[in-house]
């Protein structure tokens, strides 16, 4: 009886931990997240590219179009990417600016672009990295790089990965469901991400625990002997229930069994194309476009990964 709780009781321990550790990373970002969305992120556009002011109705374009605003084309892409790398959110939070960027005339591209960055490769999400991967400037420096890239990229292909009909499907925004006052808002948008991205950090703790304590050894072992098979093993528990980018790090390194290789794929892989990102993006751009969106993300992340 002893010899069949114990895996149970490390790998509870390991769950614990985990979460204690990556929680902390989670309350500033998800605090700093909700700040910026509320005073920060709403006028953005227009004092990136001079785009339409914040608020602009749905369907105006103004110097913003899908084309690219006035004097930057195709550029606009990777100026909202940069944009990504230094204002942090939570890929939930992210994923409603976009939606609301996109309602004011920003391109879709540009806006899913800055997504991408800002919920993967965001300054707390690179913190988080440096604290849990001591001595491995290589890992920021392939988060960053990744994350630019498959922004980018992404971006740039975005009439093609989404069908060209995503501002049709565009959702209306939810304003009647939250508080006209800025501080009210703050605080609700603050309580459900930290509620989200509270249970992604457990989930993400119990899957990576019970890979570590309760899978057989020599199956695992297996694994661990092909080194594709070990980055599509670690990609695969990132997109199905990975932690937010910003606690991820403290996720891939508990994963003691897996080379290093296969921990950095899971860093990039899940915040590029988890499930709770497709289900909040089915309704914008249909199952068709997340499809396409999920597997080029994910294939682009592997492949900076290796």
């Amino acid at each position: 009886l002893v010899a069949a709780v114990e895996p149970v009781s490390d790998w509870l321990a390991v769950v614990a931990s985990v979460c204690f550790q990556g929680i902390p990373f989670l309350v500033g970002g998800v605090l700093l997240s909700a700040a910026l969305s509320v005073w920060v992120l709403p006028g953005l556009p227009r004092r990136l590219v001079g785009g339409p002011p914040s608020g602009t109705p749905r369907g105006h374009r103004g110097s913003v179009g899908r084309h690219g605003p006035r004097g930057l084309g195709r550029f606009e892409v990777p100026v909202f990417a940069v944009a990504g790398l230094v204002l942090p959110q939570t890929s939930a939070r992210a994923a409603a600016t976009a939606a609301e960027w996109v309602r004011a005339g920003v391109a879709p591209g540009a806006a899913h672009a800055y997504r991408l960055c800002a919920s993967s490769a965001n300054p707390v999400a690179l913190l988080s990295t440096a604290v849990f991967f001591p001595g491995r400037p290589g890992i920021l420096l392939a988060r960053v790089a990744v994350g630019l890239v498959l922004a980018v990229s992404v971006g740039w292909a975005w009439p093609w990965l989404s069908g060209d009909a995503d501002r049709a499907r565009l959702p209306d925004a939810p304003t009647d469901l939250e508080d006209p006052a800025e501080v009210g808002r703050l605080i609700d948008r603050a309580r459900d991400d930290l509620l989200r991205a509270g249970g992604q950090l457990a989930l993400a703790a119990a899957l990576a625990g019970a890979f570590s304590q309760l899978a057989p050894s020599p199956w695992l072992d297996a694994v661990a002997a092909s080194a594709v098979a070990v980055v599509l093993l670690a990609a695969v528990l990132a997109v199905l229930g990975g932690a937010d980018a910003m606690a991820n790090a403290v996720v891939a390194v508990s994963l003691t069994r897996f080379p290093l290789s296969a921990q950095v794929a899971y860093l990039v892989a899940g915040p590029a194309s988890d499930l709770s990102t497709a289900v909040r993006l089915r309704a914008w751009l249909g199952a068709g476009g997340v499809a396409r969106v999920s597997v080029a993300a994910a294939v682009l992340g592997l492949v900076g990964a290796v």
